[in-house]
């Protein structure tokens, strides 16, 4: 007689996470705050492993196989891939980030992330996932290791987060959480709507002007001043140009609201609007299991290691030079990788200070193409501002609230 049986579609499945974060390794965080139930990539897996030793490699036992052997540590661990809603790429960022600075009054809230200078402790949270119909376990202690970021020229930002735990998790036998939370609604990011700006260093002057009026008099120098630099500075309007520079007066694209004398700022800034060709981003916080004695067969915390990145694109070369010679002269520069302005929901990536580490020439569809890459040993940090930061605008209004 043939077996019978019941295969399960992948529809079963399900992950919600949550915006707390634990205050105690080894301590579940309560059902009633995993709230973020996510659509994600099929291939999204978390696993436990054990670690064992046997004496296989034992003298005296008469065999070349092992004849005991025990278990010496557990590790979990796993991917959450998922086409990036700005929801689930602002939790993405905070726990990958460390630190969620959040401002806002109501939704949206903006979410500026950096990493601490010296904690090197990851914010660890609890997951649970539904694997099959009978099979859901919850995963406490799961930090963020890893990040990479896919932008096509069309469709959906794709994200992929790392993370590992100290291999603690429990498993709810016959049943399901006490309610499962509905969907996350999704306002996906999308890779049509991401630019890429370079900026080189400001140049710095003083002048004299007059409210009404486009024209900065007294210039003390038009040195390094160039039509279509963006200017700032008291009295001086947002999103104003240089139209012109001659002798010691700059005219601007729109006039003044004070009158004074002041120090400006002018920008050369480039958007590659229309020019860059693909997008990736990496960011790896090195975090794993911090294993100590005493501890049993689990890890004590999670701790970063020493953070690394990486960001590759791919720009349409212009009938005049404008990145080829940032490499070879080694130009000091900032780059600012952000979702339209316009959008209610974003992300954005900044390097303040920043070489172009290759800069290597390829061909698409035959138009010339400049293939830049930066990294952490090419961007640096300024002054007080970390070599890397990153911002989403999101409905949550914190992440890594403690409880």
């Amino acid at each position: 007689m043939a077996n019978t049986y019941t295969m399960q579609k992948q529809a079963a499945r399900n992950l919600v996470l949550s915006t707390k974060v634990q205050t105690t390794w080894g301590e579940y965080l309560a059902d009633a705050y995993l709230t973020l139930r996510q659509r994600f990539n099929p291939s999204t897996v978390f696993t436990k492993e054990p670690a064992r030793r046997s004496d296989q490699m034992a003298a005296g036992k008469g065999t070349e196989f092992a004849t005991n052997t025990q278990v010496t540590a557990w590790d979990t661990k796993g991917t959450i891939t998922s086409e990036a809603d700005a929801e689930l790429l602002g939790w993405m960022l905070a726990m990958l980030f460390g630190i969620d600075t959040a401002t806002g009054s109501g939704a949206p809230y903006t979410h500026n992330f950096t990493i601490p200078l010296i904690n090197a402790t990851m914010p660890a949270t609890t997951i649970y996932v539904e694997e099959t119909a009978d099979q859901k376990f919850e995963y406490c202690d799961m930090a963020a290791s890893s990040l990479s970021l896919t932008v096509p020229e069309r469709g959906a930002i794709t994200a992929a987060l790392d993370m590992v735990g100290t291999g603690r998790w429990k498993l709810y036998t016959l049943s399901t959480m006490p309610t499962t939370p509905a969907l996350v609604a999704a306002n996906y990011l999308m890779g049509s709507d991401v630019q890429v700006t370079i900026n080189l260093p400001p140049v710095g002057f003083s002048g004299t002007s007059t409210s009404g009026s486009t024209t900065i008099a007294s210039v003390s120098s038009i040195a390094g001043l160039a039509y279509g630099q963006f200017v700032t500075g008291s009295g001086v309007p947002s999103n104003t140009t240089i139209l012109s520079a001659s002798g010691t007066s700059v005219v601007l694209s729109n006039a003044a609201i004070a009158s004074g004398t002041t120090t400006f700022s002018a920008v050369t800034s480039t958007p590659f609007v229309g020019r860059q060709h693909g997008l990736s981003i990496k960011i790896d916080r090195q975090a794993k299991p911090f294993q100590s004695s005493g501890e049993g067969l689990y890890s004590a915390s999670v701790a970063s290691g020493i953070t690394k990145f990486s960001v590759d694109f791919t720009i349409a070369a212009n009938e005049t030079d404008d990145v080829n010679q940032w490499f070879e002269t080694q130009e000091q520069l900032s780059i600012t990788i952000a979702t339209n302005p316009l959008n209610t929901y974003q992300m954005s990536f900044t390097f303040p200070l920043a070489y172009v580490k290759a800069n290597k020439l390829t061909n698409t569809e035959d138009k010339v193409m400049w293939a830049l890459s930066f990294d952490e040993t090419s961007c640096v940090q300024s002054g007080s501002t970390p070599a890397i930061g990153a911002m989403a605008i999101t409905n949550t209004p914190a992440y890594l609230v403690a409880v």
